[in-house]
């Protein structure tokens, strides 16, 4: 692909984020990997306990990692990205902090919103179930749109099949920018 394009794959838990992010990077695409997991992981911040410090923090880390991956030609496929947080606090309830909803419109050109797998794997980090991302994922679109992001529904299929319809996606995006 040619030209910079940072991309998002987006959803609630358990829609093969991962997995996708995965196959990109065997690909040779430059990845980010998703922050709330490390957030989570660390033990520092919770998404119940005190969430708008989890938002926070994995916001900043969010911001810094696409800073550290800045090309002028590369497309890059992002595990999440900024948008998300907004879109968590409508979902779950939380109020919307300032640091969210004064978020800059434009990050993205694209965010592709991807269908649940049909089966729940508790990985030990993720609170919601599958109708938590029923509720999400349309949020989730809403948002990326209103931030100016060109959003694609990804449905559930095989991983391949996933992987080059975002490739179709992308080839589409970069001729038409030309």
């Amino acid at each position: 692909m040619d030209g910079s394009t940072n991309v998002v794959l987006t959803s609630g838990p358990n829609a093969g984020k991962t997995t996708l992010i995965r196959a990109f990077q065997k690909l040779g695409f430059p990845v980010i990997e998703e922050m709330a997991t490390e957030v989570i992981r660390e033990g520092r911040y919770s998404p119940i306990i005190n969430p708008l410090e989890f938002r926070k923090e994995t916001l900043a880390r969010q911001k810094a990692a696409e800073l550290a991956l800045v090309s002028d030609s590369r497309t890059v496929i992002q595990d999440r990205g900024a948008y998300d947080g907004q879109a968590y606090c409508e979902a779950t309830g939380c109020p919307e902090p300032t640091f969210l909803s004064e978020l800059e419109s434009g990050i993205y050109p694209l965010a592709f919103v991807l269908d649940p797998v049909l089966s729940w794997d508790d990985d030990g980090i993720r609170y919601e179930d599958v109708d938590f991302t029923y509720k999400i994922n349309p949020i989730l679109a809403r948002r990326y749109r209103n931030a100016g992001a060109h959003v694609v529904h990804i449905p559930l299929m095989p991983v391949q099949d996933r992987v080059d319809m975002i490739l179709s996606v992308l080839r589409e995006h970069n001729n038409c920018r030309r």
